[in-house]
């Protein structure tokens, strides 16, 4: 997106996570969009041998208290066990 922004310019936040599923499927097939997960759905969901190993939410930055708003919010799409095995790898 850095190296061709004149590509992604003007595309609202759904294209642009469309075009970063398009990609992550290429190498990851169980990667999904919009996948209910715990109590709402994530934007970003990857799975390896029915397991979440990615989870992600796609914002535009638009301050401090929106980025910890959408932590809030993506913490609240992991279960028990995504919580586990990602805080221990921080």
């Amino acid at each position: 997106m850095e190296r061709h922004p004149s590509t992604y310019a003007g595309k609202g936040e759904e294209a642009l996570r469309d075009d970063l599923l398009a990609t992550l499927s290429t190498h990851f097939p169980g990667a999904t969009a919009e996948t209910f997960n715990k109590t709402g759905k994530t934007d970003l969901l990857i799975r390896h041998e029915n397991e979440n190993g990615f989870v992600a939410e796609c914002k535009f930055w638009s301050g401090s208290k929106s980025y910890h708003d959408a932590i809030g919010q993506l913490l609240g799409y992991l279960t028990w066990r995504d919580r586990r095995r990602r805080l221990s790898c921080l």
